[in-house]
């Protein structure tokens, strides 16, 4: 369950983590855990492995805002672990105070990145290319990673669906880069874990720690992916037994007339995977292939052209709003302006110029 920022990690008991804890914490972030040396030990002595320790030390999660989620851990690892996403998330950041982990984006070439205390990692994930972790045993782990989670609660802020629409904007696949924490932002994440004060003063410090670091993460995002510097890991056209096939094509294109037709629909990927006769990570992998860009991304990309049409003809923002799927104008407003370059009332200004008749 995720808890409000209290009590401070410090102040959280230490506690044993078995491999049900770690699937458990997977099944809410949309993580799946693997135990290589773990699994293949207990299954040759045919041993159930959901209660064996692989883990001691302290996790904290925190429901910052709608949408926006933190993580505080600090643990000893006793057996290596793995750590793969499994559903998309609009943006990450992820900070090691001590210890190091390998991510690895799975892409044709197997790109891995070591990251360690003098480097951060920003990351958009999606259903083009999963990235996992490994995690050596014998180390202790530190870590706070801040995550924009749930593209529908993002809705409810329009600071935070800003900034995911600006994450999506730089790039229309998964991909992670590294760059150099600063002293300063070294010590953020460093009063994330043993924060200043208690009570409500720890709750507002907490919060805007984290928001600190997410605008850290995204600006070096941005940058990064404008000026093409710094280490990264691009990743390329995701390849799932090659290229679609023609009839791949051909289901991939009933997926994609769905979302242009009916965009008002609150689509889920399951039910899209079904109607594609595909699993959820194989539609993922191939309608990136095949357009060039995640499922949800073009959804959201044609709500957005669908508002801006509405908006043209003379209806309201709000109304626009609730028929792109925002439950509030301010909210829609942010995204449109994120993806067109300005706002829904612009939009509104310059269709009534162009419906005066011209003068001669």
């Amino acid at each position: 369950m995720k808890a409000a920022c209290t009590p401070p990690l410090e102040h959280c008991p230490e506690r044993s983590f078995s491999v049900a804890d770690f699937h458990q914490f997977g099944q809410r972030n949309a993580f799946g855990y693997r135990f290589p040396q773990l699994d293949a030990a207990l299954e040759r002595k045919g041993c159930d492995p959901a209660h064996c320790c692989v883990a001691k030390g302290r996790v904290l999660e925190c429901a910052i805002r709608p949408g926006l989620c933190l993580v505080l851990s600090d643990i000893d690892v006793l057996q290596p672990y793995q750590s793969t996403s499994q559903v998309h998330s609009e943006f990450a950041v992820c900070f090691l105070l001590q210890g190091q982990a390998d991510v690895r984006l799975h892409t044709r070439e197997e790109q891995i990145l070591r990251l360690q205390p003098s480097l951060a990692m920003s990351a958009q994930y999606g259903e083009g290319a999963a990235i996992s972790g490994l995690h050596a045993a014998g180390q202790r782990l530190r870590s706070v990673s801040v995550a924009l989670t749930d593209a529908h609660a993002l809705q409810e802020d329009s600071a935070l669906a800003a900034c995911a629409h600006l994450a999506a904007c730089h790039t229309s696949r998964p991909q992670v880069r590294a760059w150099r924490t600063s002293t300063h932002v070294r010590q953020i994440v460093s009063g994330l874990l043993q924060p200043p004060w208690h009570g409500p003063l720890q709750k507002l410090y907490m919060e805007g720690a984290t928001l600190q670091l997410l605008a850290c993460g995204l600006g070096h995002w941005v940058q990064g992916q404008a000026q093409g510097q710094g280490p990264d890991l691009p990743a390329t056209a995701a390849r799932a037994g090659g290229s679609p096939t023609a009839r791949d094509m051909r289901r991939l294109e009933q997926v994609r007339a769905l979302l242009h037709e009916q965009p008002e629909q609150a689509h889920s990927l399951h039910a899209l995977a079904r109607l594609a006769c595909m699993s959820v990570s194989t539609l993922g992998l191939k309608f990136a292939q095949a357009y060039g860009c995640s499922v949800f991304q073009y959804l959201r990309k044609r709500r957005l052209e669908l508002a801006r049409e509405q908006l043209q003809q003379g209806i309201s923002v709000a109304q626009a709003a609730a028929s792109a799927g925002y439950r509030h104008p301010a909210s829609f407003s942010a995204a449109f302006r994120a993806h067109f370059g300005h706002s829904p009332t612009a939009a509104c200004k310059r269709a009534w110029v162009d419906s005066l008749p011209c003068r001669t």
